[in-house]
């Protein structure tokens, strides 16, 4: 395979910048000329390095009306720019972004309410970007999807709660440490590791245990678990 193109932040100053360097030409094109309050982020590039994904709060697209972050795709072919979260007015998008394999689901916090009747105002959530069709996924934190895994389809979510969202997101029975009764540093933060699926909108608990009372936190890793590509089996 031979390398078209890439894409890096460039600081200069102040200023952060996306730029997409085509090795074959010897051309480098600005993407984002991070002039808004606050800088873009680089996401992913595809594997054949022709198009990037990112984060910006500039308006590249006249659906783009807001002054938050947003998440684009830059295409180098024509040098096109497509607003993927202007689907909704306003996605605030927050943190890391999660992108799958093949560039269909975007997975991404925000403290925006998005989509009616799910989640609360102020609130930080996760929600799932796909096919065009934005999803609640569960109430997270800004650090939700920094340790996440994706199926290489995207239809799979595995992330770790933190202690705050985890009686929120499951009734299955806890100890009273891990529902915020006791307050004790050496107590169990009480973190689980959840499975959501895209297509049937659930959200299951895989560290809880069955039948009985989850007293423990879900092992501290440098990942949240180990996911194979179609997201069917998860090790953790």
């Amino acid at each position: 395979a031979f390398l078209r193109g890439g894409s890096c932040t460039e600081s200069a100053g102040h200023r952060t910048a996306i730029y997409y360097r085509d090795r074959n030409t010897d051309q480098t094109v600005e993407v984002d000329p991070g002039t808004a309050p606050n800088p873009p982020g680089l996401i992913r590039a595809t594997p054949d390095g022709r198009s990037v994904v990112f984060t910006t709060q500039t308006s590249h697209s006249l659906e783009d009306e807001n002054e938050g972050y947003d998440i684009y795709r830059w295409d180098s072919e024509g040098g096109e720019y497509t607003c993927l979260s202007c689907i909704v007015e306003d996605a605030g998008v927050l943190g890391r972004v999660v992108v799958s394999d093949d560039f269909s689901h975007f997975y991404f916090t925000s403290p925006r309410q998005l989509v009616p009747g799910h989640g609360m105002p102020g609130d930080i959530s996760i929600y799932s970007l796909g096919e065009g069709e934005l999803n609640y996924v569960a109430p997270g934190s800004i650090l939700s999807l920094y340790r996440a895994k994706v199926s290489s389809d995207g239809n799979v979510l595995v992330f770790r709660s933190n202690h705050e969202t985890y009686t929120r997101l499951t009734a299955d029975e806890q100890a009273d440490e891990c529902k915020g009764f006791v307050v004790d540093t050496t107590a169990p933060d009480c973190r689980a590791l959840f499975r959501y699926e895209d297509s049937t909108n659930s959200l299951e608990c895989l560290s809880c245990l069955p039948g009985g009372v989850t007293t423990n936190s879900v092992g501290e890793t440098n990942a949240a678990a180990a996911l194979s590509e179609d997201g069917e089996t998860v090790a953790f």
